[in-house]
């Protein structure tokens, strides 16, 4: 389970975070409890502020409040570093 610590931030936040690919697909989908979207790599998360689709190479994250949020690669790196 790959942690990653929430950067630029007063008290850094720990993490779990999964990057969507067709190799992680299968895995991601019911740990998001997501919705696959047709045949294509994307899966529907649920989130605090509603459904967001994640596509293929966004970070699906889960905070230590157990919510889930959806980041593209760029946003990612710049706001998580793996621990």
């Amino acid at each position: 389970m790959p942690k990653y610590l929430m950067t630029g931030i007063s008290i850094p936040i720990q993490a779990e975070a999964y990057q969507l690919t067709p190799e992680t697909l299968g895995f991601i989908t019911p740990w998001c409890n997501g919705q696959q979207v047709d045949q294509l790599v994307e899966v529907e998360v649920p989130t605090p502020v509603g459904v967001k689709t994640a596509t293929e190479n966004d970070w699906i994250v889960k905070t230590h409040l157990g919510t889930f949020h959806v980041y593209d690669p760029e946003t990612f790196a710049r706001s998580y570093k793996e621990i």
